[in-house]
């Protein structure tokens, strides 16, 4: 779940990056012990016309949560490196490259 400060948004992980803005997206660490299923799902976004790239974008204001169905026979802990970036109405922040940890537990 990502929590989005007033005034900035962060886009969807489904943006023609061609257009400027780095779209959200998830890199899992490889671990024996978990089996991905599927892709990452996200909500609907908001779609709208940006004039910082004059295009219509994808993205989320606000909150968002991004899911993802694993599969573990063990209790473990799973590496995932998120790479976003949020904009407002003027600017632009650089994408950033932030790491969690997160423990799957076993079915």
């Amino acid at each position: 779940t990502a929590t989005i400060s007033e005034g900035w948004h962060l886009y969807s992980q489904f943006v023609n990056n061609e257009i400027g803005p780095v779209p959200t997206s998830f890199k899992f660490v490889e671990n024996e012990f978990v089996t991905l299923s599927g892709n990452v799902k996200e909500p609907k976004a908001i779609q709208e016309y940006d004039e910082n790239f004059e295009a219509t974008l994808n993205f989320f204001k606000e909150k968002v949560m991004f899911t993802q169905k694993a599969v573990t026979k063990q209790t473990t802990v799973e590496e995932i490196i998120i790479t976003y970036m949020v904009c407002n109405e003027t600017m632009c922040l650089p994408p950033v490259d932030q790491k969690f940890v997160v423990e799957i537990k076993s079915n």
